[in-house]
């Protein structure tokens, strides 16, 4: 049960856990990551939360796959969002 939990909510706790290090990032890039993983992350927990509760004996397994997109979709979309912010520092460098 702990693991099916942990499997739930691995996105969500990822994405709070790392909003206070977007305060790091410029307004507009802050914004975009907030409202993108947001967007992203809530959605999919709901998503799994009810293949898993309402799809029957098998409704864990899509359940595991739609968590699984979110946690890799968040995970590019935080390298996507570190990626362009080095490359404004960068530019502003120059």
């Amino acid at each position: 049960m702990l693991t099916v939990s942990l499997i739930l909510l691995a996105p969500v706790v990822l994405y709070l856990l790392s909003l206070p290090l977007s305060v790091r990032l410029p307004a507009v890039l802050r914004t975009v990551y907030r409202l993108a993983g947001a967007g992203l992350v809530f959605p999919a927990a709901a998503a799994a939360v009810y293949f898993a509760g309402y799809s029957g004996e098998q409704g864990g397994v899509p359940a595991y796959f739609v968590q699984l997109a979110a946690l890799i979709s968040l995970i590019l979309l935080m390298a996507a969002i570190g990626l362009a912010h080095w490359v404004k520092r960068r530019r502003q460098g120059q």
